[in-house]
């Protein structure tokens, strides 16, 4: 049995359907205020428990749980709100392993960023990073975990995730904002150079990435940190990224690039080192512009089922349709 965090968001809800579908019995932990439309109709496949005091131990008193998977994060975009980032990416991480060990759980399953590649920079010492709360946060639960390791009965598989998008993400995301101004043929977008690097990866990519590692788990020894960057292990800049949704949409929005100014302490190169992760039998089957043109494709269908965009980000059940 797995026990996921972050199930009703865009990866975690994409994750829940692949365990269910491959035959696992799943434990989701939820915020009692989380947006449950991405899986409103598998919700019932599974067990839903709302975060409160005890509820963590609870579960691994209640269920065998061999793995869990954490894709919950706090993206800290609210200003002041540090603390409420630290609890949700270092204290609620290190209590679910705390309960992991007690209990005797196996495996344990991290959702890691590139945006922590800035702190090992050494243009980064001393600077403000970018997302800062964030970044800072995602690399002190590693920082810790692989200080600690050697004494946990568990394996830690940190899979590092490089620029992920796809249709249904949050239209705060940058792929689906750019998405929606130019299917809107908005008259004009403005932007930084677009000289970033990223290494951009779709969803289904990802989704099969954490399916291979799951497969392979057996072969993870415990006490061990075990990194896994998931990208192409190819790097496109911003700049090509945006012109490849423009010539797919066929939009007429004008491109101003170099608008605005790049965000203060953002990365300019990032890519992943995929050698891991392809020891495993995995490889990205999705070239940048092939994500792209599946991302289309696939919002069109959402679309075309009555889904519409949110001011929220969500998506929005229209029943009239």
């Amino acid at each position: 049995m797995v026990l996921l965090t972050g199930a009703t968001g865009f990866l975690g809800s994409g994750l829940l359907k692949r365990l269910l579908h491959a035959g696992w019995e799943v434990c989701c932990i939820k915020r009692k205020t989380s947006d449950c439309l991405r899986v409103k109709e598998i919700m019932g496949q599974c067990r839903w428990y709302d975060l409160g005091q005890g509820v963590i131990e609870k579960i691994f008193q209640e269920h065998p749980i061999q793995m869990v998977i954490h894709c919950a994060t706090d993206y800290g975009k609210e200003p002041g709100g540090y603390f409420d980032v630290y609890r949700a990416n270092v204290a609620f991480p290190l209590e679910l392993l705390e309960y992991a060990l007690k209990y005797g759980c196996q495996y344990f399953i991290n959702t890691d960023t590139f945006f922590v590649k800035a702190i090992k920079c050494p243009q980064a010492a001393g600077k403000e990073l970018y997302r800062s709360a964030y970044t800072r946060t995602k690399y002190l639960l590693t920082y810790i975990v692989k200080g600690q390791i050697a004494g946990w009965d568990i394996a830690f598989l940190n899979m590092q995730l490089e620029h992920l998008y796809g249709e249904d993400d949050g239209e705060q995301k940058f792929a689906s904002f750019i998405l929606r101004q130019l299917r809107e043929n908005r008259s004009q977008v403005e932007l930084t150079e677009g000289t970033q690097i990223r290494d951009w990866v779709y969803m289904e990519d990802v989704l099969d990435a954490y399916m291979a590692v799951i497969q392979c788990r057996s072969q993870f020894g415990i006490r061990r940190f075990h990194p896994f960057e998931v990208g192409t292990g190819e790097g496109h800049s911003l700049k090509e990224f945006v012109q490849a949704v423009k010539e797919q949409t066929g939009s007429s929005t004008r491109l101003l690039f170099g608008k605005r100014q790049m965000q203060q302490g953002e990365l300019a190169y990032s890519c992943a080192n995929v050698r891991a992760m392809e020891g495993l039998g995995w490889k990205a089957q999705y070239k940048m512009a092939d994500g792209i043109r599946e991302m289309i494709k696939k919002d069109n269908q959402w679309k075309g089922l009555g889904y519409e965009s949110s001011d929220s980000g969500r998506r929005v059940w229209h029943t009239d349709r």
